[in-house]
């Protein structure tokens, strides 16, 4: 049965490698011309641990992992009860568990509906037998899906030659035979399940901290300073590989304040800068983000999100980290806070974070999480040519010449957009002072309350256009005539573009708006948007609402009387299944109430 969608989890032991089956599968998705996802979930271990990984293949493009799966893997069926809650037996799934597994099935009882799909494979004895060791048992899996799903052996041979390139001839051979006894296995259990390209497109694999890394290079990103933190550590990584080759240095100093004060003295000498963390060291960057703001420096900051309050579940994903986006702060900070959407979004809104940080001259903070850091989709290559890099206003030499030195340059002199010139040390006559102390037009430090109501007022007055000049950033889906209103923001995104979908087929007409600008609050585009919406439900992966909360502070008092809020604690993603159970029945009333 040719299938245009399907889903395949695998659970296992540190080790056991299904991490690297999950990217071998999705990398010969890509090859046939199939879009993909693969999702990454880890134990709180930092060492060793249970894995699992859930990987959605499709002829169309991916928003969403999914829900259900179609296909199920499991070496160790005690790990498989660690990700029971993620990896979810659908109605018609496949199981193969190791035929050596010691787990006694009524630790982690099986559904009876799903005793009859059960098939038990000698996945570590084939490869010791055919690989020459253990460790081959994930190709084994490997070979077994290829089989399964009806794909063709020979793109599994491609990927398998690219991965063990570097380890030579017998290894590659080694890992050849653990695929063939797979597909030998699958043949045995011959299913009906394949998906098939709806067409041949070139299609890349990336992930979304990848993503990310990649849009900060082209933006123009030439220093990156951080320090390592799950689930933030992929995009020093890349960035450590790849700016040398343009030019650029990523450096790991010795904490976190450190990281974000080098990124800010890399901004004041003219290079576009960026660090980046999660949770607990944003935490500690939140000062330094306070001088960015005072000084004008343009400086993007990255938080991939993970479970918190304290080191939280480190390997997680959440969305409670955006209230101290906008406003951890000591004083009125001014800073421009947005937020990707999916992989590719990850590419594009680097690019927008770093022209918003150069454009208005600000610090910008990137709110992305692990739920998109560390998913990996297939997806088409990003138009490079379309991309549009915005620099910080340099003064020109007719400025300059003009400039008296001995008053010295006038760096925050007061503009009608409230940018002003920002000199690189070295230009001549384009000194100035720079501190976290407030200051006059020159930079000098005063502390005459009537200046520093001069220089907030210029400081906020930047950032007033941005909703306009960056209005693309507001997401609207969904029909026109919608009668229900859904509202996310993030990697929420996915699920609600699939439950938009679902309601759809169901009669109920839903209208999903997703403002990837947070800060400033795009409100004339949000509240144009919402109008005709008699319910708007507002879903998010936070325990206090916090998303709820905002909007309510943010949207006129009619609009923010309609709110209703389907909040939970992070952990696992946001599920298609949960968003409609919630807006169903408020639908079916407000329709009922309506008639």
């Amino acid at each position: 049965m040719s299938r245009h969608d399907l889903i395949v989890g695998m659970a296992g032991a540190g080790g056991d490698g299904v991490v690297s089956a999950g990217e071998l599968l999705l990398q010969v998705a890509a090859f046939e011309g199939l879009y993909g996802m693969l999702v990454k979930a880890f134990g709180p271990q930092i060492r060793g641990g249970e894995s699992s990984v859930r990987v959605r293949l499709s002829s169309e493009p991916v928003p969403f992992q999914g829900d259900d799966l179609d296909v199920l893997i499991a070496f160790n069926w005690d790990d498989y009860g660690r990700f029971r809650t993620e990896l979810v037996p659908g109605a018609h799934t496949v199981i193969f568990v190791d035929e050596l597994d010691p787990t006694p099935r009524e630790r982690i009882p099986l559904d009876d509906r799903f005793k009859d799909a059960v098939i038990r494979v000698p996945f570590e004895q084939l490869a010791i037998d055919k690989g020459g060791s253990a460790l081959a048992k994930n190709i084994v899996a490997v070979g077994v899906l290829a089989g399964t799903l009806n794909l063709p052996r020979e793109a599994f041979v491609r990927a398998i030659r690219r991965r063990f390139a570097k380890k030579g001839e017998p290894v590659i051979t080694a890992n050849l035979a653990a695929l063939d006894a797979g597909i030998e296995v699958a043949a045995t259990h011959r299913t009906d399940i394949q998906v098939r390209a709806a067409r041949r497109e070139t299609l890349m694999v990336i992930s979304g901290n990848e993503a990310f890394a990649f849009g900060a290079l082209v933006a123009g990103c030439r220093f990156m300073a951080g320090y390592p933190i799950t689930p933030q550590s992929e995009v020093m990584e890349w960035l450590g590989r790849e700016l040398p080759k343009y030019g650029g240095v990523m450096m790991q100093p010795e904490d976190e304040l450190a990281s974000i004060t080098m990124a800010i003295g890399a901004s004041y000498a003219g290079v576009k800068a960026l660090t980046a963390s999660s949770g607990p060291g944003i935490s500690l960057k939140t000062e330094a983000i306070g001088l960015a703001s005072m000084a004008e420096i343009p400086l993007v900051v990255l938080n991939v999100q993970r479970v918190g309050p304290s080191t939280g579940i480190p390997t997680k994903t959440e969305q409670a980290d955006l209230m101290q986006a906008l406003y951890g702060s000591h004083g009125d900070v001014a800073k421009v806070v947005v937020a990707p959407t999916d992989v590719a979004d990850c590419f594009q809104v680097a690019v927008d974070a770093f022209n918003i940080a150069e454009q208005y001259q600000t610090p910008v903070i990137v709110l992305s999480d692990q739920a998109l850091g560390h998913r990996t989709d297939a997806i088409r290559p990003f138009d490079l040519k379309a991309v549009k890099v915005v620099d910080r206003r340099l003064p020109t030499e007719a400025e300059l010449a003009e400039v008296d030195p001995h008053h010295g340059f006038t760096r925050y002199a007061a503009t009608p957009s409230g940018v002003s010139p920002m000199a690189i040390p070295g230009q001549a006559r384009g000194n100035f002072l720079m501190s976290g102390l407030e200051h006059d037009e020159r930079g000098a430090p005063v502390s005459s309350a009537a200046v520093h109501q001069r220089m907030s007022e210029k400081r906020f007055r930047k950032l007033a256009a941005v909703p306009q000049a960056y209005g693309h950033l507001t997401l609207i889906l969904g029909a026109a005539d919608a009668d229900v209103g859904l509202l996310a923001w993030g990697a929420a995104k996915g699920a609600v573009v699939e439950a938009v979908r679902e309601l759809g087929a169901t009669g109920v007409r839903v209208r999903a708006v997703i403002p990837r600008l947070l800060l400033p609050f795009p409100l004339a585009q949000v509240e144009a948007a919402l109008e005709g919406l008699k319910t708007l439900h507002v879903v998010e992966l936070s325990y206090t609402g916090q998303f709820y909360t905002y909007l309510k502070s943010q949207l006129r008092p009619e609009l923010a009387a309609r709110l209703v809020r389907h909040s939970r604690a992070g952990g696992s993603p946001l599920g298609v299944a949960e968003i409609v159970e919630h807006v169903a029945p408020a639908a079916v009333a407000a329709a009922a109430a309506a008639d």
